[in-house]
């Protein structure tokens, strides 16, 4: 196996993970390649791009409830929940 020659003789993990690996490409109906591919292109976008939550969190600590410039909003989900449970159509 090629994971033998990669770490030594002595390392049985590689040649687990290449065994791992050639199942979930055959069950995929792909290539060993393109799943680590796929794999590193995943791990790099999500490294590279910020954590959105995150910066939803720090944007808006508290949600908004009760009347500002634009209404009511919960009671307009009030609404719109009462108005699904009698099976009308959404207000909107």
């Amino acid at each position: 196996m090629i994971g033998i020659w990669l770490c030594g003789p002595s390392c049985c993990n590689c040649a687990r993970q290449i065994a791992q690996l050639d199942a979930e490409a055959a069950r995929v109906g792909g290539s060993r390649s393109k799943l680590v591919r796929d794999a590193v292109d995943s791990l790099l976008t999500r490294t590279a791009d910020p954590d959105i939550a995150e910066l939803y969190t720090r944007a808006y600590p508290e949600p908004r409830s009760g009347t500002d410039e634009w209404g009511d909003l919960d009671a307009w989900h009030d609404a719109a929940a009462a108005a699904r449970a009698a099976g009308e159509r959404d207000p909107w």
